[in-house]
């Protein structure tokens, strides 16, 4: 047997955390190193001594204990995300190797627990700290074929676009080169199981989809609207305009914040005339105690400028107009037409975004594509209200930190690896 074809056999028996504790840039340039003798057996961790035993059984070797110097065998972990300290750094997502953190620059992230192989490549990068390896139950904890499989295929795409953009170096160029090759014509090469891993859509395993279905989306959003059937928002309005600038104000902050600011303010200014006669001393009187109010401030009254000079002082209910409106967004918009004129959109923040990602409802790499997926995989009838139905599970169940999966009322629908037990 050659060398290569001795490299495929090692790497089909190791774990694909990809975790480079060995001391190499992933699995299969271990393999690799291991057939052409330049490293031994004992040197991975996450295979530990089964891994070793199997290792030896295939090479005809005699089984060691576990080098120390790589590490000690341990249960298997999930990376859990504080997303109320996350910076949006993108740090971790660059250090992931398997693609098992989704999120966009200075928004919030969250790890698919499904695909996390407990590498920890996550923690060293984070300059906040808002990262931790959560041990998963015992019955959880099984790192499974089809897993690794996924992993493989994830390890392998992601070293293969590293390499294309020339960013490698030493064994992880070698490795990128030789995986980014193997994601294009020779998906079989490592055998059956693996060649079937890769041959499936590289988004399935990675989202969680194959396990989520339609009918787990249906009741899911059934016991929602059991539990809620009128569920509103929890920010204070009377009007469009009131609840358009209030969902202005409500970015980067409570919504507490922003109904105690606007107690005051849609009392002498509830008109889009009237705010603009405050002017900005005027208006930042009221919302100072919001974070970004000058920036707030100055959208607000360029916002009710606006509005008077091509809509008649109304909120226009197109997309497009709104969008058009200083420090109006997608998700603002889709918040205002959702609430104020009871279209079926869905504002993505980032309790939505958790939620989608964590249970397998809708996951994606961003809000807008977690947005896409809802209304695509959210049941016509529940759409008015998933907006509402998310938020709130994501704000008092589906905690960040801390998720109360005890007292969740769709634990046993969730493909949420990591729940938490009951104190």
């Amino acid at each position: 047997m050659n060398a290569g074809a001795l490299a495929e056999n090692i790497d089909a028996l190791l774990p694909q955390t990809q975790c480079t504790k060995c001391g190499y840039g992933g699995c299969l340039p271990y393999a690799s190193a291991i057939a052409a003798g330049e490293a031994d057996i004992n040197q991975c961790p996450p295979g530990g001594a089964a891994g070793i035993g199997k290792l030896a059984q295939l090479l005809g070797r005699e089984a060691k204990p576990l080098n120390p110097a790589n590490g000690a065998e341990r249960a298997r972990a999930v990376a859990l995300i504080d997303e109320a300290r996350c910076i949006g750094c993108t740090l971790c997502i660059q250090a992931c190797p398997v693609d098992a953190i989704v999120g966009a620059p200075k928004l919030m992230h969250t790890v698919i627990a499904g695909l996390c192989t407990g590498c920890d490549l996550c923690l060293p990068p984070c300059p906040v700290d808002c990262i931790d390896m959560v041990p998963l139950p015992q019955a959880q904890a099984a790192w499974t074929t089809a897993m690794a499989d996924a992993a493989r295929s994830q390890g392998a795409g992601k070293a293969g676009a590293a390499h294309a953009r020339g960013q490698e170096s030493g064994d992880t160029r070698r490795a990128g080169a030789r995986q980014g090759e193997k994601s294009g014509d020779s998906a079989a090469k490592h055998g059956p199981s693996a060649a079937a891993g890769r041959s499936r859509d590289r988004r399935a395993p990675q989202c969680g989809e194959e396990a989520m279905n339609p009918a787990k989306r249906r009741e899911i959003f059934a016991r929602f609207q059991a539990a809620n059937p009128e569920p509103r928002g929890e920010l204070e309005y009377r009007t469009p305009f009131e609840l358009l600038i209030a969902v202005i104000l409500s970015a980067q902050a409570t919504d507490k914040s922003v109904n105690l600011a606007t107690h005051s303010l849609y009392r002498i200014a509830p008109t889009p005339e009237q705010m603009l006669a405050l002017g900005m001393d005027g208006l930042i009187a009221h919302i100072k105690r919001i974070g970004l109010y000058r920036t707030k401030a100055k959208n607000i009254l360029a916002t009710c400028a606006l509005l008077l000079e091509r809509h008649q002082g109304k909120v226009p209910q197109q997309r497009a107009a709104l969008e058009q409106l200083p420090g109006v967004g997608r998700k603002t918009a889709n918040v205002v037409l959702n609430i104020a004129f009871g279209h079926p959109t869905i504002a993505v923040d980032t309790h939505i975004f958790r939620v989608s990602n964590r249970s397998g409802i809708a996951p994606g790499k961003n809000p807008l594509e977690v947005e896409q997926k809802l209304l695509k995989f959210v049941p016509a009838e529940f759409r008015l209200h998933a907006h509402h139905w998310l938020i709130l599970h994501g704000r008092y169940v589906c905690k960040a930190r801390k998720p109360e999966c005890p007292q969740c009322s769709i634990a046993d629908l969730c493909e949420f690896k990591a729940k938490t037990r009951a104190a």
